[in-house]
């Protein structure tokens, strides 16, 4: 009855989807795929590896990388990150983007908030209740070697100094997706 009302449509495409169906149509549900970090470079994700980029400037990232290409499926996923159940998913997600990574487990999970100017600009910041389900899901454990994962929803760049200061040893950054991968870190 529900439906009837209120037709669920697919995230990317918009076309109506039925019922088995909770976030997209079937045609897009194949073309939503994990991005595989071969022929990457680790340190700032672009083709190429290694980056002569990072060669000549070193990456304050021990590994970086991201869970879709900037369009498509996954892009369409990012910006619905606010629909019921979508924050879930791409939490399930980076899980399994981080085991076929193969990174060290994290010991500390965050991201950089909004400034004042984003909030009012983007809206709400919906990372921080992103990083709560992922500790729920990895449950970090503190070790001697510490290692913290910056999660970002959007890409932009993060302030690595104050990371780097408390987290001398792995910092590792995994995007949402592709787009504006900034060669200024």
């Amino acid at each position: 009855m529900r439906d009837f009302f209120f037709p669920r449509n697919c995230l990317h495409c918009e076309e109506p989807i039925s019922g088995k169906e909770k976030y997209f149509c079937t045609a897009c549900q194949e073309h939503l795929q994990l991005v595989k970090p071969s022929h990457r470079c680790p340190h700032c994700f672009r083709y190429a590896n290694p980056c002569l980029y990072c060669r000549k400037n070193p990456s304050p990232w021990t590994r970086r990388a991201a869970l879709f290409e900037a369009a498509g499926p996954g892009k369409s996923l990012q910006l619905s990150l606010g629909y019921p159940g979508v924050l879930e998913l791409v939490a399930s997600l980076i899980v399994v983007q981080l085991e076929k990574l193969q990174w060290k487990e994290p010991n500390e999970i965050t991201y950089q908030p909004y400034s004042l100017f984003e909030r009012i600009e983007k809206g709400p910041d919906l990372t921080p209740e992103l990083v709560k389900l992922l500790k729920k899901k990895l449950r970090p454990q503190k070790n001697s070697d510490p290692v913290i994962l910056v999660i970002t929803t959007d890409n932009r760049q993060v302030q690595t100094e104050k990371l780097l200061h408390r987290f001398p040893k792995e910092l590792l950054r995994l995007d949402i997706t592709t787009r504006h991968l900034n060669l200024t870190r």
